[in-house]
């Protein structure tokens, strides 16, 4: 992995980035950062506790190597909450990802460019084996998606609350989605 402070235009905007590439070398240590959480979470559920969320840091991570993205640790000059960047189209990207059909919550602020929004499946068939599949999931299911019976997403964007969907059953199967990549490994 190798930091980096870039500069890249977007919207006509030269904007800063201190970022991280992530490579092939890496995944080892993405291995070991998996294999740990996934002991940390079982554990915990031997005591009666919930698991601990699959980590971002692992999640967008793995993204990076697998779409060929980079993970922004911070940005200067630009407004919202985004994941990645695709330095080929220099698109901002949201990383969703799910060790559980429970539900997948989105900040008030969180942005990304219009489509490049991805969530990644931890728990395909029901378990977790230490493979993924990742989603494309255009803006039109994730907007007019319902958060409760009288809200969708982004109406609790705009009430700044942090809305909460079921990806897995509310956008990927009610919609017939199908991964954009499968059964990647760690």
């Amino acid at each position: 992995m190798k930091k980096e402070t870039i500069v890249i235009s977007i919207n006509k905007k030269n904007i800063k980035f201190d970022i991280l590439k992530i490579n092939n070398k890496d995944r080892g240590k993405l291995r070991m950062i998996f294999r740990l959480w996934f002991r940390l979470s079982n554990l915990l559920r031997n005591f009666g506790s919930r698991g601990v969320n699959i980590p971002e840091g692992l999640t967008e991570s793995l993204f990076c190597l697998e779409m060929g993205s980079v993970r922004v640790i911070k940005s200067y000059g630009t407004k919202g909450s985004f994941d990645t960047i695709d330095l080929k189209t220099n698109k901002r990207q949201q990383i969703k990802a799910s060790s559980s059909y429970g539900p997948t919550t989105f900040g008030p602020s969180s942005f990304w460019d219009p489509d490049e929004l991805y969530w990644m499946d931890f728990f395909r068939n029901g378990k977790i084996d230490g493979t993924f599949d990742i989603y494309k999931i255009p803006d039109k299911y994730v907007y007019k998606s319902s958060v409760n019976k009288e809200e969708r997403l982004s109406d609790q964007q705009a009430q700044k609350r942090r809305p909460r969907i079921g990806f897995k059953k509310v956008i990927i199967d009610e919609n017939k989605l199908e991964p954009i990549k499968k059964n990647c490994q760690i």
